[in-house]
């Protein structure tokens, strides 16, 4: 049982991490700190969480499924991560298009993560599956939004 608290504990923590990584993202880009952003996400998650968003945005469908069991993820946080993936590769194009094809990865790693967050939560919502769609279309060139 002890463990089991220690877990959700540790699960909890990650959540506040993500959250608070987030809303200090949003801040940052609203001074247009996009370099800044980018640096302090990745120092944070690094620091906090033990996450080197390097290295995750290099792993295949495979290593990530491993990842995310390993650290006893759920899909919520999952989910956040994604959605910060999701933000920082959007920011990045909007301010540095040159960078649009070296920014393709946080977008393609969110999408691997959106897929296994569902798996993992075996539910079904439409403003997600929407979400993925938009997010499918923008990586094969179709959507730029």
């Amino acid at each position: 049982m002890t463990q089991r608290d220690i877990i959700k504990d540790q699960i909890e923590q990650l959540g506040r991490v993500l959250g608070k990584i987030t809303a200090e993202l949003l801040d940052l880009d609203t001074r247009g700190d996009l370099n800044d952003g980018i640096e302090m996400a990745t120092q944070q998650l690094q620091n906090e969480a033990d996450i080197d968003l390097n290295k995750l945005v290099s792993m295949s469908s495979t290593e990530l499924k491993s990842f995310f069991e390993e650290k006893n993820f759920e899909s919520v946080t999952m989910d956040r991560l994604a959605d910060m993936l999701v933000h920082l590769g959007k920011r990045c194009v909007q301010l540095h298009p040159e960078l649009s094809s070296g920014v393709e990865k946080y977008f393609k790693t969110a999408l691997v993560i959106y897929n296994l967050a569902d798996e993992h939560s075996g539910t079904f919502c439409f403003a997600k599956a929407e979400k993925l769609k938009k997010l499918q279309s923008r990586i094969q060139g179709r959507d730029d939004s």
